[in-house]
């Protein structure tokens, strides 16, 4: 649902409300001049509490053709993360055995008994 307009870093924008099933709403903010998603902005439930998220999004680039932001700023609570993105490769071909445990990762899997679930 579009709620409204928002100015996101001095940019008009359209605000879009997604509303799940279950769990909380999440806002999403599109830039007006370029239809591109800039911010997305939730509350998560935490032991402490609810805290508020944000993700901002921006330096959008083509890889094969696919527009994708090359800079994400993430924001929960107090902390922060920042993640660029310098290159997206597509359709790469990988080794049959890439996702292979290691050996001696794998011999522990086997040595440990599965859970068990009791109702």
């Amino acid at each position: 649902k579009t709620s409204g307009i928002a100015k996101i870093d001095g940019a008009d924008c359209y605000e879009i409300l997604l509303t799940p099933p279950t769990g909380q709403p999440e806002h999403q903010f599109y830039s007006q001049k370029t239809g591109l998603l800039v911010r997305t902005t939730t509350v998560a439930a935490s032991q402490m509490g609810d805290v508020d998220g944000q993700v901002d999004v921006a330096d959008y680039k083509s890889f094969a053709g696919v527009l994708m932001p090359t800079r994400s700023r993430q924001r929960a609570g107090s902390q922060e993360l920042s993640i660029t993105v310098d290159q997206v490769r597509v359709n790469v071909a990988f080794a049959e055995d890439r996702f292979q445990l290691p050996p001696d990762v794998a011999g522990i899997l086997q040595k440990t008994p599965a859970p068990v679930t009791v109702f």
